[in-house]
């Protein structure tokens, strides 16, 4: 998942770098996050995927579009 938006000027910004993605295993739902700052190594977090989580990880990708 990314998120993408578009500033006062219709100019479209997306969090390219920034992305996640979930798995499904019989264990249950995983989410990785998959970040990476101008300047900086690209790290990955693994961590269960309850739903507030998913809901909260699509803000910070929106939140850091602005």
């Amino acid at each position: 998942m990314t998120a993408t938006t578009r500033d006062r000027l219709g100019r479209r910004r997306t969090s390219s770098h920034n992305t996640c993605t979930y798995y499904d295993t019989h264990h249950g739902r995983y989410l990785f996050t998959f970040s990476k700052e101008p300047g900086h190594n690209r790290y990955i977090n693994v961590a269960p995927a309850r739903p507030q989580t998913m809901i909260t990880q699509l803000h910070a990708l929106l939140h850091n579009l602005h």
